[in-house]
């Protein structure tokens, strides 16, 4: 579920930076596309627990077509970008019907043609904004991406305050060991914002705008992002591992 809102969300922040009217019809568009990931978010623990795929294929459809819109403004309205603006409805058409079909496969193939999927969400922006599609503002991009790490970041944070607060809890924990596993985890989560943000990303965008930046600069995010998010659901799942042997222990 992940991956859906990562494409989605990659592809919303490299059009807004090239094509952002912020009219009417541009804002309702947008509104589709949150309900969209609205209702992928709301999908996730259906999927886990019962492993209904269709409400989220549902939402990643409705977010697609939305974009898919906006492209057709482009190939409407800007003069010189018909070429990529065509290319992009064609793939987000085309995946879709992909993605609607991939409901109805065996089971047996519907795993290997989840990755095939997957490889060509990846490489359909790139084929389609290989031309024509040099407008987008490096720190425009700059600014998004470092304000969805710290987004990310507070998954982190949120794994700190939990661990914090169970040991605040627990009498047997002596105040050394609070303090000194407070401050490490804090500063580990610091340390990764100052790393990323030390890092000028606007300067290396503008220094040479070339087509596959979306896939060095876009993709490669992916890592920086699941990494981060992971470190929070560690933190998280050390504590309830943590607090679960606690309880054991008492019990016995």
């Amino acid at each position: 579920m992940w991956r859906f809102l990562s494409f989605a969300w990659t592809s919303l922040t490299w059009f807004a930076s090239g094509y952002d009217p912020d009219d009417r019809f541009y804002c309702i568009s947008v509104m589709f596309q949150r309900f969209g990931s609205l209702m992928i978010a709301a999908n996730i623990h259906q999927f886990y627990e019962q492993g209904l795929t269709w409400i989220g294929v549902t939402g990643y459809a409705i977010m697609r077509l939305a974009s898919c819109s906006q492209w057709w403004r482009v190939y409407r309205q800007v003069p010189g970008h018909q070429k990529v603006a065509c290319r992009s409805m064609v793939g987000l058409l085309g995946l879709q019907a992909l993605w609607i079909s991939w409901l109805f496969l065996p089971a047996a193939l519907q795993t290997p043609a989840l990755f095939l999927f997957i490889l060509a969400e990846l490489l359909m922006p790139v084929w389609a904004r290989s031309e024509q599609f040099d407008n987008w503002h490096p720190g425009h991009i700059a600014e998004r991406y470092g304000l969805l790490t710290i987004i990310v970041l507070g998954e982190g944070v949120v794994g700190v305050s939990n661990t914090i607060q169970y040991f605040l809890a627990n009498s047997s924990s002596a105040a050394r060991s609070i303090m000194f596993l407070g401050s490490s985890l804090v500063a580990l989560v610091f340390s990764l914002w100052w790393l990323y943000f030390i890092v000028p990303f606007d300067r290396i965008l503008n220094k040479e705008r070339r087509h596959h930046d979306l896939f060095l600069f876009g993709y490669g995010h992916f890592f920086i992002f699941f990494s981060i998010a992971g470190l929070g659901s560690m933190l998280n799942l050390i504590t309830e591992s943590v607090a679960g042997d606690h309880a054991l222990f008492k019990r016995l």
